[in-house]
């Protein structure tokens, strides 16, 4: 038997990539070598005729050229006075009758629904600590139900 080494049938990776790399480069070179670089230049425009309505009662139909007219409230649309004017709100003050009286306040009221909280609620239940190998800053314990 004959040792034949294969024979690569392309070419290697290597030479792929240079040529790539180089058409890319070509084609930039064209690009911006055959751009214009000039800027355009704005063309005069045309002398165009121009309708102007300049006669008594012309505004009504330059009002038509409003796009909010139908959209928006307008003071000559199907509902101009109702939007265009605010009704006039009466602005009676109420008056208090008699002199201000404040809300006793007992000071010794002041802690009894905490108190009664406390006193009704058993805190004295199963407490269990944190597993060992646990780091905390300050102690933490878990109410554990029986």
């Amino acid at each position: 038997m004959i040792d034949v080494s294969p024979q690569s049938s392309g070419w290697p990776q290597r030479r792929w990539l240079v040529t790539v790399l180089n058409v890319f480069i070509v084609q930039l070179g064209l690009i911006f070598g055959l751009s214009d670089k000039t800027r355009p230049r704005a063309r005069a425009s045309a002398a165009a005729p121009m309708l102007r309505l300049r006669a008594p009662g012309s505004t009504e139909l330059l009002d038509l050229m409003d796009p909010t007219w139908f959209a928006l409230p307008h003071r000559q649309g199907f509902s101009g006075p109702a939007w265009m004017t605010a009704p006039d709100f009466p602005s009676n003050k109420f008056s208090w009758s008699e002199e201000l009286r404040p809300l006793a306040l007992r000071t010794q009221d002041l802690g009894a629904t905490f108190n009664r909280f406390v006193a009704t609620n058993d805190f004295a239940g199963n407490w269990v600590s944190c597993p060992k190998g646990t780091t905390t800053n300050t102690p933490i314990r878990i109410w554990a139900t029986t």
